[in-house]
């Protein structure tokens, strides 16, 4: 049986999804994708969702978080929102790639 391919984190959206000022706050298993960042319940990166691999220059670490749906779905609707009221492309009506693909996630993850 062979696996699922693997989902880009640009491409899904996930990697747009915020996580500032999470890292002092998560736990080894968190930052290296077998605990959900929000939640910490158990995920895998071929069930769950691939928040994309993560450069802390401040910290001087990589992460690369994994999260389940429900905090996927919980995140994306945030991430959303705060991106409307922060692009410019987005105040002025413009089409904007970063709002259609958080928007189609947060619908995409929604119980």
């Amino acid at each position: 049986m062979s696996e699922a391919p693997a989902i880009d984190p640009t491409a899904s959206g996930t990697a747009l999804i915020l996580m500032g000022g999470m890292y002092l706050l998560m736990t080894d298993a968190q930052r290296a994708g077998r605990a959900c960042p929000w939640c910490n319940t158990a995920v895998t990166a071929e069930t769950d969702y691939d928040l994309g691999e993560r450069h802390l220059e401040r910290a001087g670490d990589i992460i690369h978080p994994v999260a389940c749906r429900a905090c996927t779905n919980q995140q994306a609707i945030r991430s959303h929102a705060h991106h409307c009221r922060t692009c410019t492309a987005c105040a002025y009506g413009e089409r904007c790639e970063d709002k259609l693909v958080l928007r189609r996630l947060a619908l995409e993850t929604r119980s």
